[in-house]
């Protein structure tokens, strides 16, 4: 897993890249119009790519995986660095302004389906080994902190006010909270 790591490591920072790059053209422009939708979305896949890695950095327990244990971990780091790649505009127009509140709302729906992929995807998991384990009722009950944030992402996508944008992210920050309650 060390080798793969390193491998994880490399990808990754090519997301934080991403995300930098965009972040200082945005601020050194004079006719970026900012908008806290975009901006906390720009936060949100920073923590995915760091909490990606914290991840596979503790599942590190010096043993070999092949490339089949591998590659569907690699999937998964390609939609990360695409979240990372969307999180803020990589053009600055010269002339014109660019509105960040007008980005959010042409790409929510690409940005959030790619969380949606992502999140589907390691939450199913775990949803199938509950399911497996507990059947499904129990499986859902106890897998609550997986599929609720299934819907919040998918209520994301179609939030097309401000308000509904708003009432998910508040829903949003309490996902934190019960991830975090695992750890502590």
């Amino acid at each position: 897993m060390e080798q793969a790591l390193v491998l994880i490591s490399i990808v990754l920072g090519v997301a934080i890249t991403f995300e930098l790059e965009n972040l200082n053209r945005l601020v050194r422009a004079p006719n970026v119009r900012w908008h806290w939708a975009q901006l906390i979305f720009a936060f949100f896949a920073l923590m995915i790519v760091l909490m990606f890695w914290w991840m596979m950095a503790n599942r590190a327990d010096g043993r070999s995986i092949t490339l089949g244990e591998f590659l569907p971990i690699m999937g998964l780091l390609v939609v990360i660095v695409l979240i990372a790649a969307a999180a803020l505009p990589d053009r600055v127009p010269e002339e014109g302004r660019l509105d960040l509140g007008e980005y959010y709302m042409v790409n929510r729906r690409y940005q959030w389906s790619l969380v949606l992929i992502l999140v589907a995807t390691v939450g199913g998991s775990w949803l199938a080994t509950l399911f497996t384990r507990y059947g499904f009722v129990q499986g859902m009950i106890r897998g609550w902190g997986e599929w609720l944030p299934m819907l919040l992402i998918v209520w994301m996508i179609f939030a097309d006010k401000w308000w509904k944008v708003g009432a998910g992210y508040v829903a949003m920050s309490f996902i934190p909270i019960a991830w975090l309650s695992r750890t502590l």
